[in-house]
């Protein structure tokens, strides 16, 4: 129960910032944010009491915003205290659950499910265009193809240390092209 001379409102908000701040939330921008909110301005004018005509509807959605049970903030204006939500089950809500949680152990969770989201993308993409994508790999195994046969044939002309190996019938047809080529020089 509050105290029976502080102005309800006034303390409406602050056991609103309380909340919010239990949910995990420091900043209203962050609150407004992961609920899909364009901007906080009515949360911030419900925790700063600077209105006081909100629309049922306005009130119940705050309500679940901040994860209490229809009808705190009206008890809360009537002297008294708010219920928390609790989710399926007789669960604590999300909130009360992830606030036990070490930072590093949720920024990791979350670094995981963006590396998965990545890749789920990327897998998608892949589908979506398979034309595009069934053309790239084409011409991937073809490059790889004339790459591997260069190998092969530069394999087959070296030995192991990388010296060119050079059969009789190789290195004489080789003298022989040079033989001809002199032999068509005007100036030879």
């Amino acid at each position: 129960m509050g105290d029976m001379n502080e102005d309800p409102w006034e303390r409406l908000g602050q056991l609103l910032i309380n909340r919010r701040v239990e949910l995990g939330y420091k900043t209203r921008a962050a609150f407004a944010r992961a609920h899909n909110l364009k901007h906080d301005r009515g949360i911030s004018d419900i925790e700063n009491h600077a209105r006081k005509n909100f629309s049922p509807s306005t009130i119940a959605a705050f309500e679940q915003q901040y994860e209490w049970e229809p009808g705190s903030i009206a008890a809360v204006l009537a002297g008294g205290d708010p219920t928390p939500r609790e989710s399926a089950g007789g669960r604590p809500a999300i909130g009360d659950l992830l606030s036990e949680v070490p930072d590093v152990v949720l920024l990791a969770e979350i670094a995981k499910r963006f590396a998965r989201a990545a890749q789920a993308e990327a897998h998608g993409a892949i589908e979506e265009s398979d034309e595009l994508g069934q053309r790239r790999a084409d011409l991937a195994q073809r490059l790889l193809d004339e790459e591997a046969g260069q190998l092969d044939e530069a394999a087959r002309e070296t030995d192991v240390r990388g010296n060119p190996i050079r059969s009789k019938g190789r290195e004489q047809r080789r003298q022989l092209g040079e033989v001809g080529e002199e032999s068509q020089d005007p100036d030879a």
